[in-house]
């Protein structure tokens, strides 16, 4: 079974790639119009993920959470001190 964010990734990929090949958008003399149907997809893709985030469905096939604020600290942490300033 494919969750939402999969599918929603699927559709994404599939929309742009339609989109990206659309002569009539693409030659257009309004950039705008092109620009504003990939924003649009963009962020439904984007909604899809918070919606999946906060409902705690956005988890890895081991079902354990794949990131977390603890997480980014210890990675951001782990990188000054080794990049330094």
């Amino acid at each position: 079974m494919e969750t939402n964010v999969n599918h929603a990734k699927r559709m994404l990929a599939k929309n742009l790639r339609i989109l990206a090949l659309d002569r009539e958008k693409l030659e257009n003399p309004d950039p705008d119009i092109w620009e504003g149907r990939a924003i649009n997809l963009v962020e439904e893709y984007s909604a899809v993920l918070y919606q999946s985030y906060k409902e705690g469905s956005f988890e890895n096939k081991q079902n354990k959470k794949t990131w977390s604020f603890w997480n980014a600290v210890f990675y951001c942490g782990t990188i000054y001190t080794t990049i330094g300033k």
